[in-house]
């Protein structure tokens, strides 16, 4: 036969409910432990990465000053050159028959004014021989003063110190006069060009210390040569250049490099960002008060930087901001204060 479960009388239900003992009239609830922090005037320091690569600000594209066959074009792409290094040659056959044929007619030339001098001291030869004798001379003096110029010209040495970035010609060819032969860069122009945010670069000064870190490991001291803005696909990238201190192995075009700023912002009133709270009506702190008891206060948030966030108003200095526990805070409740700690720098 079928049974039915009936309910149980609702005063049965009534009595194995627990009764919640209130507590009683008058009596507070306990201290909530807490940390503070107290509010003194700071001189955070930010450290920023920013990355880069060296470039030159000195090019040069080495062109053939001289129409002739290439025989030689020494430097690789990469190597580097130190001033007076060869870099190429050309054929001298040419301009060295031309030297010898007009070092026979001065020769020549030099005879006959000789000559004729003797001959306008018997009278025999005329002033204006004597004259166009000499003009000769001279005409062939400077022609072949000229051709030992371009004779020096079929060789070709490093302007400066430099290192090759692309040879443009190879040895055999017949090279027309201004025809390119390498591209050069200055290695003593090299710098690191690094990107970072237009707040930063406003508050850079000329000569300002950095650290520079090159894939190597190697750590470097280095100052600020010159900062600019860049305009790359129609968007402001502000940049800055290093000067790049001497190291071994040298700096390579292209190279990336890393590099840490650090700057020192003026004294102010800062607090940590985790004491920082926000609601309809703004940002704000809690406070222990002379009394030992939470104290709402709004303020001013002026920069947030990870050492924590600046005030601008709300604060006096002195104040015992509370870091922990702030979700089970409220203004007036009683606290008891377990550490006070240091804010960073």
């Amino acid at each position: 036969m079928e049974q039915q479960v009936r309910p149980l009388p609702w005063i049965l239900l009534l009595l194995t409910t627990p009764l919640i003992a209130a507590p009683p009239a008058g009596k507070e609830r306990p201290p909530t432990p807490v940390e503070v922090v107290e509010t003194t005037l700071q001189q955070p320091t930010e450290r920023y990465t920013l990355y880069g690569k060296v470039v030159a600000l000195q090019q040069s594209r080495l062109i053939a000053p001289v129409a002739a066959r290439l025989e030689q074009l020494t430097p690789q792409e990469g190597e580097r050159l130190s001033p007076g290094a060869l870099i190429a040659r050309f054929d001298t056959t040419a301009i060295e028959s031309d030297i010898a044929t007009t070092r026979g007619r001065l020769e020549q030339a030099e005879v006959n004014l000789k000559r004729q001098q003797q001959l306008a001291q018997s009278k025999i030869a005329s002033e204006e021989q004597v004259l166009a004798a000499r003009t000769e001379v001279t005409i062939q003096q400077q022609t072949l003063a000229a051709l030992r110029h371009r004779l020096a010209l079929h060789r070709v040495t490093a302007p400066f110190a430099s290192q090759v970035t692309q040879r443009l010609q190879e040895p055999g060819s017949w090279i027309s006069s201004g025809t390119p032969l390498l591209e050069l860069i200055a290695t003593e122009s090299l710098v690191a060009r690094l990107t970072l945010p237009l707040p930063l670069l406003q508050q850079l000064q000329p000569a300002h210390p950095l650290t520079l870190r090159r894939l190597n490991g190697t750590t470097l001291t280095t100052t600020l040569k010159q900062s600019y803005p860049l305009i790359v696909s129609g968007e402001l990238l502000p940049h800055i250049d290093l000067t790049l201190p001497p190291t071994t192995p040298p700096y390579q075009l292209g190279e990336w490099l890393e590099a840490t700023l650090e700057l020192q912002h003026p004294p102010q009133l800062m607090v940590p960002l985790n004491a920082l709270q926000n609601d309809l009506e703004g940002s704000y702190l809690y406070l222990v008060d002379s009394d030992n008891r939470v104290e709402r206060r709004s303020v001013t948030i002026g920069q947030l930087l990870s050492a924590g966030a600046t005030i601008i108003a709300g604060l006096e200095g002195g104040e015992r901001v509370i870091v922990s526990g702030l979700s089970s805070l409220a203004p007036k409740r009683p606290v008891s204060i377990s550490r006070t700690l240091t804010q960073p720098h």
